[in-house]
């Protein structure tokens, strides 16, 4: 009952940047990846569980230098290190702990790939034969 995370699963290059960026690496790990990135302890493989609603979580260095944020996303500001929402019309309102600790806790946040028959295969080898012997 393993399950192996197939690279094959990934639609496009995007793909599997939109996948890698959604996972919250640690900071050794991201420190010279040129982007920013939310700190955790994920590792390329982690997966969201089926059943889990994606919930997108995006990096931003402040919360207050962004123009149109969308209301759906989570935004963990780098300048306070917390996680904030904004629904357009009540500003900008810190993510509850409980609420914030069961999506961490779900991996809710990883943008699974694409190709989801994909996602986890089990190479098997089978082998059949069929084996003849004559007797003279």
């Amino acid at each position: 009952n393993l399950k192996h995370f197939s690279g094959v699963s990934f639609s496009d290059v995007f793909d599997y940047q939109f996948y890698m960026r959604s996972l919250h690496l640690p900071e050794k790990v991201t420190a010279n990846l040129g982007y920013g990135n939310i700190p955790g302890d994920d590792e390329p493989g982690d997966y969201r569980p089926t059943g889990v609603a994606y919930q997108p979580m995006e990096w931003t260095a402040d919360i207050n230098s962004l123009t149109d944020p969308n209301p759906r996303v989570i935004y963990y500001d780098d300048a306070t290190a917390r996680y904030y929402q904004n629904d357009g019309t009540n500003g900008w309102q810190e993510v509850q702990g409980s609420r914030l600790q069961k999506i961490l806790d779900d991996k809710a946040y990883i943008d699974m790939p694409n190709l989801t028959y994909f996602t986890f295969l089990n190479p098997r080898n089978v082998f059949m034969g069929l084996t003849l012997t004559y007797h003279f």
